[in-house]
């Protein structure tokens, strides 16, 4: 079975034989999306509650399952923010204590 690696927010280091996305269309992502789009809701987004369209919620264990039925192998998982944010050490906090 061939591995398949889906990098998010690979930026300008995806991972080797990779498919990557990211939003800035000057990284190395096969596929440029907006992952902060409220269309992509995550769990504690205020979009994921706040809109009636959206139909599911994912967390950072939800990705878990859907690997496994994709045929995906979880390397790494872990939050990145903001660099506006990142000068408060917040995702050390959250990948810490996810």
């Amino acid at each position: 079975m061939e591995t398949k690696i889906l990098d998010l927010g690979c930026g300008s280091s995806k991972h080797p034989n990779s498919i990557g996305a990211d939003i800035n269309s000057k990284s190395e992502a096969d596929v440029i999306c907006d992952l902060n789009n409220p269309n992509y809701p995550y769990f504690s987004c205020f979009y994921s509650y706040g809109d009636p369209t959206h139909k599911r919620c994912f967390s950072i264990l939800s990705f878990d399952k859907i690997a496994l039925r994709c045929g995906f192998k979880i390397i790494v998982k872990k939050f990145t923010f903001h660099k506006a944010f990142r000068r408060y050490k917040i995702n050390f906090l959250a990948n810490k204590f996810p």
